[in-house]
């Protein structure tokens, strides 16, 4: 089921589907700028602030990302905190090697929960 957004449409970045009350972006690509990234960033704050308390739950599809950037990852730190703040999580799904090499090498990969597979993923959230 697609989910309406302001930006879904418009800005070629993030598709926005929701499974058994999971909302998973799919992120179809990452600019190197925090400012190309606003329209991943206004997205987050659309869910966060549609979501009610103890139902933020996101999950990042990265199958089409082959590398991040700062931006992104802040975007991701900040989805987060946010889902803690309202109850909620966030889970990471189909990361590269890279990305999850970055992660780890920031010292961030133990906060996410990592899936390669989507029906494990939407499962974990229940």
């Amino acid at each position: 089921m697609q989910i309406k957004s302001r930006l879904t449409e418009t800005s070629g970045q993030v598709t926005i589907r929701e499974r058994k009350g999971v909302t998973i972006l799919d992120i179809e690509k990452v600019e190197t700028t925090a400012f190309d990234n606003l329209a991943l960033k206004t997205i987050v704050d659309e869910q966060i602030d549609m979501a009610e308390e103890g139902k933020f739950q996101i999950l990042f599809n990265l199958q089409k990302v082959p590398i991040i950037y700062s931006s992104v990852i802040g975007i991701i730190i900040y989805a987060h905190t946010s889902a803690l703040r309202k109850g909620g999580r966030i889970a990471l799904l189909h990361a590269s090697g890279k990305i999850k090499k970055l992660f780890k090498e920031l010292k961030l990969q133990r906060i996410f929960d990592w899936y390669d597979d989507e029906e494990e993923a939407i499962a974990s959230f229940q």
